[in-house]
């Protein structure tokens, strides 16, 4: 990557435009024509930066070796990136205002799971095996955000949304795995859930995710959809492939961490439905 993308990269820039595709394209659900609700998505965004940057600072905070060069970055920049959070926030807590109700509500629950979980990581033993728990929680707080900014207006979903929504937190909890799966030829400063494994063990069941995740594309496909969900859950199984392809391979990706923006650019692929 060049100067300008790494720092995209460090800065989460590219998680951050994963999730508001995403997004935008769950919104389209169920025929293709709903409206993007731009409010939404772009609190969703700002949100998901705001985790994911408020993480590496407490990190920091928490380590005085530099666990990652992104943490490293993140400590460079620590004043400004504090301030930043600070700014961001009070124009997500103003921008909240102007959701609709339910979604607003729904929103401020999540909100508040994500910041127990954030307490908690912070204040358990840096060798907790409780830290193993990381990749599941956070993969169902992603796509429960996913899921509200897109969808979190509407009275109810329909069995295809739900089944969509189940598929895509098993493909984030896929990425988050595959992420600790490559990291673990490095030295360990916490526990992740592929740590307490063997890596035949953890290929099987990145294998098994991608099993599930043809479940799910099966049940949509026998729920009657509509085409704009059935291209959806081709492209989850999709998503979830190519992260099944990336494990298997794992070792033309391991130069300057291309890993982790090649397997978070898989969020980018539902933009493709838009």
């Amino acid at each position: 990557m060049t100067g300008f993308f790494r720092k995209a990269h460090w800065l989460s820039l590219d998680v951050v435009a994963g999730a508001m595709l995403s997004a935008a394209a769950a919104a389209r659900l169920p025929s293709g024509r709903e409206p993007v609700p731009l409010l939404s998505i772009l609190l969703l965004g700002a949100v998901v930066w705001l985790i994911y940057t408020a993480d590496r600072l407490l990190d920091n905070r928490r380590f005085r070796h530099i666990l990652t060069a992104r943490h490293g970055f993140h400590r460079q920049h620590e004043r400004l990136l504090w301030g930043l959070v600070g700014a961001v926030g009070m124009a997500v807590a103003v921008g909240v205002g102007w959701l609709p109700d339910a979604e607003r509500l729904r929103g401020w629950w999540l909100l508040g799971g994500v910041g127990i979980y954030l307490l908690v990581v912070n204040i358990l033993p840096e060798k907790s095996r409780f830290h193993a728990l990381k990749e599941l929680l956070t993969s169902l707080l992603y796509a429960a955000g996913i899921w509200v900014a897109a969808l979190g207006d509407r009275p109810a979903l329909g069995s295809p949304e739900i089944l969509l929504g189940l598929g895509f937190g098993l493909i984030a909890f896929q990425n988050l795995l595959f992420f600790s799966f490559m990291e673990n030829e490095k030295p360990a400063h916490t526990v992740n859930l592929a740590g307490l494994f063997k890596d035949a063990f953890t290929l099987r069941l990145l294998a098994f995710v991608f099993v599930l995740v043809w479940g799910v594309f099966l049940a949509v496909s026998l729920s009657g959809p509509r085409p704009f969900q059935l291209r959806w859950a081709f492209m989850e199984l999709f998503m979830s492939g190519v992260l099944v392809l990336m494990s298997r391979y794992r070792r033309l990706f391991y130069r300057h961490e291309n890993y982790r923006w090649l397997a978070d650019a898989v969020f980018w692929l539902p933009g493709l439905l838009l």
